[in-house]
């Protein structure tokens, strides 16, 4: 906070360029003090929760298995987590360079197009299958989930869901041949089809609209959790207590987020007693590595019975 008795231009400019959370020129009241510093103080206090929680949502989109994409209007790449370099094989500066189309393969981008125009007429589109090609040349199947972003009613990008299924569609084509094949031993015996093609279903990954103020930023890492059928927790790494947990906590353990939270207990009790042992170890393994691990348990829900998570 500046106490100054100059008020010309220059020294005012000055001054700016420091990002003073005020500035008072003599003469000044007692009043004006107190109120200045307040106001200063409390300015702090908000930018230092923004950046907190703006660290809390970078942690999960840089974090989150799937690849997410940020688009401007002009679909260029305005952001990018690491997933997305994963499948792609661009590095962020080189991703951040190009627009999403580039990276259509030739034979997919009609329907890309039409996708992209559904996307500007419905606000969303979902479950899009096509091919990209990556930095090596490789041709990959992602499947997209994708929803505008708007600000002050006006569409300024959108935001991408991305998934990797190429082995999922190279199995599609294996399975497919293998039935054609089978189609044709049946024909020459019985000339009668007796088989149809099956499809997979891609699961449907939302998250919400992210924002840049401090409540917007809290709102947009809350409903990014909230929105997920999945249970998204933050645990203690030495307790293994859970201090955040989504509503989803609700139908998969059984619990409110209330119980969940104020029991530290629970998670440990509901694990299914013929696996803890095994899961602890595999907890410890994961923890000394300091990478990603995929865990699977049997649980005990409350007043439901047995699952698998």
């Amino acid at each position: 906070v500046y106490l100054t008795a100059h008020a010309d231009t220059i020294t005012l400019e000055r001054a700016k360029i420091t990002e003073p959370y005020g500035y008072l020129i003599k003469p000044f009241k007692k009043r004006e003090i107190r109120t200045t510093v307040d106001m200063a103080l409390n300015k702090h206090r908000m930018e230092k929760k923004l950046i907190g929680s703006e660290e809390k949502y970078r942690d999960l989109f840089e974090n989150m298995t799937d690849g997410i994409c940020i688009l401007n209007a002009d679909h260029n790449v305005v952001d990018v987590n690491r997933a997305t370099l994963g499948i792609t094989g661009y590095s962020r500066e080189e991703y951040l360079k190009i627009k999403i189309e580039d990276t259509v393969y030739h034979e997919d981008k009609e329907k890309s197009n039409m996708y992209f125009k559904k996307l500007l007429e419905d606000g969303v589109y979902e479950s899009y299958e096509g091919r990209i090609v990556t930095k090596s040349g490789e041709v990959k199947w992602v499947g997209v989930n994708s929803n505008v972003i708007k600000e002050d009613g006006k569409i300024i990008g959108s935001r991408d869901i991305i998934r990797d299924i190429t082995e999922r569609k190279m199995t599609e084509k294996l399975l497919q041949n293998s039935h054609n094949e089978l189609e044709l031993r049946v024909k020459e015996r019985t000339s009668e089809l007796n088989e149809a093609n099956k499809q997979l279903i891609q699961d449907i990954i939302e998250l919400e609209q992210a924002e840049l103020t401090l409540r917007e930023s809290e709102a947009k890492y809350r409903n990014l959790t909230e929105g997920l059928d999945e249970v998204i927790y933050r645990a203690d790494p030495k307790t293994l207590i859970a201090v955040y947990v989504n509503r989803a906590v609700e139908s998969v353990f059984g619990y409110s987020v209330e119980e969940w939270l104020n029991n530290p207990e629970l998670w440990e009790n509901s694990i299914f007693p013929d696996d803890k042992e095994k899961l602890f170890a595999e907890i410890s393994a994961a923890q000394k590595k300091v990478k990603g691990s995929v865990l699977e348990y049997r649980i005990t829900r409350k007043e439901i019975g047995r699952a698998h998570v």
